[in-house]
């Protein structure tokens, strides 16, 4: 509402401007002020493009769809990650549809999981290495170190596990990284259309930048722009991946799981899950105009269908399963609303090799991201889901937290939660921030 006030009192002061000024004086004025917006514009995006490394040549990383619902006859381990999915929420489904506790049957529910960062890119990043970001460096070191050097890789490779990582983007820079992951390729990237990149781009612009009510005309996804994109991967045919939704599925039911592999294999596989645009229904169809609701509905039936292929496939006793999100959700508003990027509670749900239950369990236990590495390295052990954190229900205890928006991410702000992960008065600043 704010900024489209803002857009309007400037509109009518070039309205009014127009019609009181003579028409010369009018266009010099605003040849005098686009020049000058201009030349400041101009030298932005120069000075971004150089202390960025705009115009340095880019590494570009191939994730192909290989093996992608391929298992092994050994033991598997498969993360989950439902982008955006809250805790609050799947608690609030819980009670309206019964049936997912069927669904998650073995699974034990962690309903008091506290996330680390609000935004996905820490998120994911933490997740897969333990490693928290602190503005200490540039971003993209830290991101290749991360898929580079997490000791999660260096752990799974001395269990002997092949990793496949399915990322929409591996944001690193350096070139062996592709040597980590078994469905990881080089590759040269050009657009096939100039033109219908640019209009996703100004999308985009617009889906951050245009006052809040016109956003919703600003709609783009990441499989347009994967749609645009033309690659030449060294040493695969295979598709690319994209965390789309509905593609994820498509390829589910056309595919199906399949186990046929012999050597130990971890899965990492991020999607789109609950995160805007809201497009889904219930039962992962196409709704354009949904809501939040609507999209973890069809996230939870899209998980359904999952593990439904992986049991017919027979390797669900013998595969561990995190389905997690990298971070929860506090609705849509403005992005300097600290309750709308404060998102500390994300879905958790996990369960061992060979578990079985009656029905899904729930756990109040305080637990963290940061307790991560306790619960890989168990669940790899052969640990059932309640066994694989040190905390239990019952015990209390502070947990550390850095938020930021996407267009702050130099700028992290710490809380602490002394009380449930659910509950954003428990949230309280440290007074200790983290800037670039």
């Amino acid at each position: 509402k704010d900024t489209l006030i803002l857009w309007g009192i400037v509109l009518a002061v070039v309205v009014l401007a127009a019609i009181f000024l003579r028409k010369e004086r009018f266009e010099n004025v605003a040849m005098f002020i686009s020049g000058c917006m201009t030349l400041m514009l101009l030298v932005t995006a120069c000075s971004t493009a150089l202390t960025n490394g705009a115009l340095i040549p880019k590494v570009h990383l191939y994730i192909s769809e290989e093996n992608e619902f391929n298992m092994s006859s050994d033991e598997n381990f498969v993360i989950f990650v439902l982008d955006t999915a809250d805790s609050r929420e799947f608690t609030s489904l819980l009670e309206d549809h019964p049936e997912y506790r069927d669904i998650f049957a073995d699974f034990t529910y962690y309903e008091n999981m506290m996330g680390n960062y609000s935004c996905t890119m820490n998120a994911v990043a933490y997740i897969l290495s333990g490693e928290w970001f602190e503005n200490q460096e540039p971003l993209a070191d830290y991101l290749n170190d991360v898929y580079l050097n997490s000791p999660l890789w260096e752990e799974l490779w001395s269990r002997g596990y092949q990793i496949d990582l399915y990322e929409d983007d591996i944001r690193a820079q350096d070139d062996s990284v592709a040597d980590n992951f078994g469905n990881v390729y080089h590759t040269t990237v050009r657009p096939n259309s100039y033109l219908e990149l640019a209009k996703e781009e100004l999308k985009l612009v617009g889906f951050r930048y245009a006052p809040y009510d016109l956003k919703r005309y600003c709609e783009t996804r990441e499989i347009y722009f994967d749609a645009l994109q033309v690659s030449e991967p060294d040493g695969t045919t295979a598709g690319i991946f994209t965390e789309d939704n509905m593609a994820f599925k498509e390829a589910l039911l056309e595919n199906g799981v399949v186990m046929d592999q012999e050597q130990k294999n971890f899965k990492f596989i991020h999607l789109e899950g609950a995160h805007a645009p809201f497009i889904y229904g219930g039962d992962m169809e196409y709704v354009p105009g949904g809501d939040y609701r609507q999209n973890m509905e069809a996230s939870i039936a899209l998980t359904a269908k999952y593990i439904d292929a992986i049991k017919e496939s027979g390797a669900y006793d013998n595969t561990a399963i995190i389905v997690m999100a990298d971070h929860g959700y506090n609705g849509q508003g403005d992005e300097t609303d600290r309750d709308v990027w404060m998102r500390p509670a994300p879905m958790f749900l996990v369960k061992g090799m060979r578990e079985q239950h009656d029905t899904m369990q729930i756990s109040e236990a305080p637990v963290s991201y940061v307790d991560l590495w306790d619960a890989y390295m168990r669940l790899m052990d052969g640990k059932q889901s309640d066994a694989i954190f040190d905390w239990k229900e019952g015990d209390t205890r502070e947990r550390r937290y850095l938020r930021y928006s996407f267009s702050e991410t130099d700028h992290l702000v710490e809380y602490i939660q002394k009380g449930h992960a659910q509950d954003l008065d428990g949230m309280e600043l440290t007074g200790r921030e983290f800037n670039r």
